[in-house]
């Protein structure tokens, strides 16, 4: 009798660890096809920001643009700013507001900053070293969450997690950590 349940036991721990295999791989192939059209196409997204920098907290609306010439963030909100855009290309920076060009440098990571963590986002969706997956809720929607290996900025060593939805692989949150505190949650918005 107690072999019985030893084995029945041994065997229901295996299943569960090989569903669990199993649910990461899948959300894998799920990022990867997410990744394949992220890349592929342009991407327009709005999205609230809160950045967590130095014991301040910094919350803002922007409105982010990928398309084959670069990226680009435009300020929305609060109105004291709006306007605002910050563009990135493979040569330079550049901040824009009513006409006004300021080059800022090239396009090297500076950082992290409320505006910089749509790029740092934009990087890590394209490039960064896929590290798990599971699958989650958010907002009642069933969703996979993907963490990434860290990568390196002048901040630090960053760490993000993304979730998508499962079913049109829409993000919906991607979160930036800096030497395991969470600096800045990018909150996405669908009309």
């Amino acid at each position: 009798m107690r072999r019985k349940l030893v084995c029945a036991l041994t065997t229901v721990c295996v299943l569960l660890l090989c569903g669990c295999a199993d649910g990461s791989s899948r959300g894998r192939e799920a990022f990867e096809d997410f990744r394949e059209s992220y890349v592929s196409q342009n991407f327009t997204c709005t999205a609230d920001i809160t950045a967590n920098i130095g014991g301040s907290v910094f919350e803002c609306r922007v409105e982010f643009q990928k398309d084959a010439n670069g990226e680009s963030v435009t300020v929305l909100e609060p109105l004291e700013i709006s306007g605002i855009t910050a563009r990135m290309d493979k040569e330079k920076t550049t901040i824009e507001y009513e006409g006004v060009i300021l080059d800022v440098g090239g396009a090297e990571d500076s950082g992290l900053t409320p505006v910089s963590a749509m790029f740092a986002v934009d990087r890590a969706w394209r490039e960064a070293v896929f590290q798990e997956a599971s699958r989650t809720e958010f907002n009642n929607t069933d969703c996979w969450q993907v963490a990434f290996s860290p990568y390196d900025t002048s901040a630090g060593s960053v760490t993000q997690t993304l979730i998508f939805t499962k079913d049109d692989c829409r993000p919906v949150l991607a979160e930036l950590f800096c030497g395991g505190e969470r600096m800045i949650t990018v909150e996405y918005i669908y009309q």
